[in-house]
C-alpha cells in the first residue's frame, strides 16, 4: 500500500512548538512526493467546539473515513515525515480516505491560509518516528 493523500496516520510526534507528544495523534495526509509525506494535525471536537472561532481551525464535516470522531484539521503546522514502507503501519481505516471534495477544501484552506499566515513546518526522519513508534522497528 502507498501512503496517499486523504488517508489518516495514527502517529506518535512532535508539536510543533517542539515538545513530544506522548501519546497517538491523528494526522491527514495531504501530499506524498515519493520521499516526504506531508500532513496536517487533526483534532477530535469533542469538547473543543469552540476551537472552530480560530482561524486555522477547519471543521471536517464529513470526517470518517478516516477519523472516527467528528474532528477538525489545523491549517497553521503541517508535518513533513520522511517516507518508509513501515509508516504504512500507521495508516488508519484500512487505507480509506477523506471524502476527496473535502480533501480539495483542506488543501485549499491549507494554501490559502499558509500564504496569508504564519505557519509551522515540523520536519521529522524516520529514525526519530522509529524512536517515538516502536512498533516500526519490530518490523
Amino acid at each position: 500500500m502507498n501512503i496517499i493523500p486523504g488517508q489518516g496516520l495514527w502517529l506518535k510526534g512532535r508539536f510543533a512548538n517542539g515538545t513530544q507528544c506522548d501519546y497517538n495523534r491523528p494526522f491527514l495526509v495531504i501530499e506524498n512526493t515519493g520521499t516526504i509525506i506531508k500532513a496536517l494535525n487533526v483534532s477530535s471536537l469533542r469538547g473543543k467546539e469552540t476551537k472552530l472561532i480560530i482561524p486555522s481551525n477547519k471543521n471536517l464535516s464529513k470526517h470518517f473515513p478516516p477519523f472516527p470522531q467528528p474532528s477538525f484539521v489545523k491549517l497553521d503546522e503541517i508535518y513533513h515525515y520522511e517516507s518508509f514502507s513501515e509508516l504504512e503501519q500507521s495508516v488508519m481505516s484500512s487505507g480509506k480516505c477523506l471524502d476527496t471534495g473535502l480533501l480539495s477544501q483542506v488543501i485549499s484552506w491549507h494554501s490559502l491560509y499558509s500564504s496569508e499566515n504564519r505557519t509551522w513546518t515540523v520536519d521529522m526522519k524516520r529514525s526519530e518516528l522509529i524512536l517515538l513508534n516502536p512498533i516500526f522497528a519490530t518490523t
